[in-house]
């Protein structure tokens, strides 16, 4: 820096005559030359005016000096106008701070608190219905739920979802529990999928649903557009369980169906239901004159029999027989037992009933169960001495005829041309594609079959260890001989098929747990009338129903709303299979919703699943 021009000289050789006080108008000292002072000006030397006794005068004038400014205390200067500075900060920081610590804390206490459930969170003053993260005692971890905090007094939990697009996912079965991805169990694993956000279009299984104690459930049916923070408000059916159930089952939808009742397949199979085949007899005999309208000249025979029982027909008039018409019914390898004539015949243990009727025309009808398929056969023979005596023609039908899911097989045995009435024994095997599985196997074949006009010994078997169908005989005839046609027959039996529908019942299958329901939205009549008209005799609304058989013996989780003894809960249940046939011979199982019908509740595009 360039000297200054004036500096004071040291103390040592400053002379007393000479006031050096500080001018701050002049100019200042040489900051290079070491000087204590900076930036400090100091006024001209003026010369001290002595006493009169040529001393020193009392007035000098002290020399003022300012502090000293070094670097240093620039920059401790600076230092402390910083602190002061951020100071100042600190204060609005700490204020900023404390605002928004105050707002995470409360967000806090939404998404992220220790609470074990909506319900300890609804304890704790939250009234909102919305997504909060939950940590259950029995979970490693926190997650996030969907609380509703509203219906029936609020705190339920979403564990679940069922959605119908989900539903035809396709999976093959192999035995093991229904409902499975990847090998698991849906309604019985610890295994989570799906979002709680989108829970209204994405099937869903919250860790809730199997780590969250609980005691009641509660269903919602929501259109899948519909966001899950609106369905509340939008749901259409809404309704829960008062009874705390849940408590007896482990507490956890995942126990109840893991511990208590595992979806997995049993040997079972509907029953007749009581006196059905008497309904079916009854309904051919009250039609006998439009079945016989199909039978040009139908001969109405005579049962006319010897000894004390009628289980023949002696001559049936106009040498009809020389004894005939004796009928018998073989189950597997047993001893075949003749039938007599309106008797009833049964056979528990393998699922089978026989009933004949003396009717114009003869009707016998066979029902077999073999649920279990322990019997590998079952057959129907006829044996006759016909008044032909060898003479006339025969001649040998068989035919299919469909009527929707109905198929009926036929063969036929004619004798005709003889002076005496026509002889036409038509046997006739009638299976339901849906209900009578493994269709594939069975067959119907002429395991005896003679020709001739005399002696006659015809016999037809189901083989295949079938079951679920129907074995039926009747005997027609025509004046004069004359020949019964392929056509005739064909119309005789179309007609039969009308009425020989067998109800059939899967009531007292066992396993189901019921629960009465309160309805929140809807009631029982718009549940009971969204049910398909064909599953409405068999089911009672104000219900939830947990894992109910099928005629396969194949479970349905969850019955909503209702509960059902039919042997097609898919129809109005779910968590259940839909059996499809694929083309390669091997079957479907829909894992989601099943049935055909389109009803209300079936057309439900999602069913939310709560637990409180």
């Amino acid at each position: 820096m360039a000297s200054h021009k004036f500096a004071p000289p040291p103390s040592s050789r400053r002379d007393p005559s000479i006031d050096y006080r500080y001018n701050a108008n002049e100019e200042t000292l040489n900051e290079t030359e070491g000087d204590l002072y900076e930036n400090v000006t100091y006024e001209q030397p003026r010369a001290i005016q002595g006493n009169s006794n040529g001393g020193t005068s009392n007035n000098t004038t002290v020399e003022t000096k300012t502090p000293k400014c070094t670097p240093i205390n620039v920059v401790l200067s600076i230092a402390v106008v910083i602190g002061i500075i951020l100071s100042v900060c600190g204060i609005i920081l700490v204020i900023q701070v404390d605002n928004r610590l105050e707002r995470a804390i409360e967000k806090l206490s939404k998404t992220s608190t220790p609470a074990s459930s909506c319900f300890r969170i609804k304890e704790g003053g939250q009234n909102q219905s919305e997504f909060y993260t939950i940590h259950p005692t029995s979970s490693p971890s926190f997650f996030k739920v969907f609380c509703d905090m509203e219906s029936a007094g609020g705190g339920w939990t979403l564990v679940a979802s069922v959605h119908r697009n989900e539903s035809g996912v396709k999976y093959k079965y192999t035995g093991e529990s229904i409902g499975t991805r990847d090998g698991y169990g849906l309604w019985e694993n610890y295994l989570a999928f799906g979002t709680p956000e989108n829970a209204h279009k994405k099937d869903f299984k919250s860790p809730a649903y199997f780590s969250l104690q609980s005691s009641d459930v509660m269903i919602w049916h929501i259109d899948s557009h519909e966001e899950i923070i609106n369905a509340s408000n939008k749901a259409f059916l809404k309704y829960y369980t008062t009874t705390g159930f849940l408590r007896d089952y482990g507490g956890t939808l995942q126990s109840l169906y893991s511990q208590h009742y595992p979806l997995a397949q049993r040997n079972l199979g509907p029953s007749l239901k009581n006196n059905s085949l008497t309904k079916m007899i009854e309904a051919l005999n009250s039609s006998g004159e439009d079945i016989r309208s199909s039978v040009f000249q139908f001969y109405e025979y005579r049962y006319d029999f010897s000894g004390s029982v009628q289980n023949h027909i002696n001559d049936g008039g106009s040498d009809m027989f020389d004894g005939g018409n004796k009928i018998f019914y073989r189950i597997g390898d047993d001893p075949e037992v003749q039938v007599t004539y309106n008797e009833k015949y049964r056979n528990e243990s393998h699922g089978v009933e026989l009933l004949s009727s003396t009717s114009h025309p003869f009707n016998l009808l066979m029902w077999v169960g073999n649920m279990d398929r322990s019997v590998s056969s079952f057959s129907l023979k006829a044996v006759s001495n016909a008044g032909a005596d060898g003479g006339g023609s025969y001649s040998t039908y068989d035919g299919t005829i469909a009527i929707e899911d109905i198929t009926l097989k036929f063969f036929a045995f004619n004798v005709y041309g003889a002076s005496d009435p026509s002889i036409s024994t038509v046997f006739y095997y009638v299976y339901n594609r849906n209900i009578s599985g493994s269709i594939e196997l069975a067959e119907l074949k002429k395991s005896l079959w003679t020709s001739g006009t005399d002696n006659l010994q015809h016999e037809v078997t189901v083989t295949g260890s079938p079951k679920l169908f129907l074995l039926g005989y009747t005997l027609l005839s025509s004046q004069n001989g004359q020949k019964i046609p392929k056509s005739n027959i064909t119309s005789v039996l179309s007609k039969i098929l009308l009425h020989i529908k067998p109800e059939i019942t899967c009531d007292g299958f066992p396993g189901s747990l019921l629960q009465p329901i309160s309805y929140l939205r809807g009631s029982k009549n718009s549940v009971f009338n969204a049910i398909p008209d064909n599953d409405k005799m068999q089911t009672k609304p104000e219900f939830l129903q947990f894992r109910v058989y099928n005629i396969f013996g194949i479970p349905s989780a969850l019955c909503y709303g209702i509960r059902t003894e039919s042997c097609w809960p898919h129809n109005v249940c779910i968590g259940g299979p839909n059996v499809v046939k694929n083309e390669d011979g091997s079957r479907t199982i829909y894992t989601g919703w099943g049935g055909d019908s389109s009803t209300q509740v079936e057309s439900t595009d999602t069913v939310l699943i709560f637990t409180r």
